[in-house]
């Protein structure tokens, strides 16, 4: 918790541990410029996108099948 308070905005610090922990594959907020650092280190392998870029992907997986 203590690194994710050093990359990001104090209030999504919570946010971000969580997502962390629980291994997410996205991240989805509307609020992507607190988590701009985040995608591009180690420490959250997940992207950061908004629920429309997320709906982008989910329905680009849903044809490829």
């Amino acid at each position: 918790m203590r690194y994710a308070a050093s990359v990001i905005h104090h209030a999504e610090v919570l946010i971000l541990a969580a997502a962390v922990a629980l291994r997410v594959n996205y991240l989805i907020t509307w609020n992507t410029r607190h988590f701009h650092k985040v995608s591009d280190r180690k420490f959250a392998p997940f992207p950061v996108v908004t629920p429309v870029e997320f709906l982008v992907v989910f329905c680009r997986a849903l044809l490829k099948e």
